[in-house]
């Protein structure tokens, strides 16, 4: 789906949690903070997969 139209919302919320589940942080936080760029009304969704980003990195 992201190759046909990289700014698709969902898509970007799922590839972002597969980054975050597979350790690739930076991947993740690019996606969730692509998702607020493309729709402001994402804000919420996007906020709360970078709290858990940010908790699963300290973690380890």
């Amino acid at each position: 789906v992201l190759e046909a139209n990289p700014a698709h919302v969902k898509g970007l919320y799922r590839r972002g949690m597969a980054y975050m589940g597979n350790g690739d942080f930076d991947e993740a936080r690019a996606d969730f903070k692509m998702m607020m760029k493309v729709d402001k009304s994402t804000e919420s969704d996007a906020n709360a997969a970078l709290l858990k980003l940010k908790q699963k990195e300290q973690v380890g």
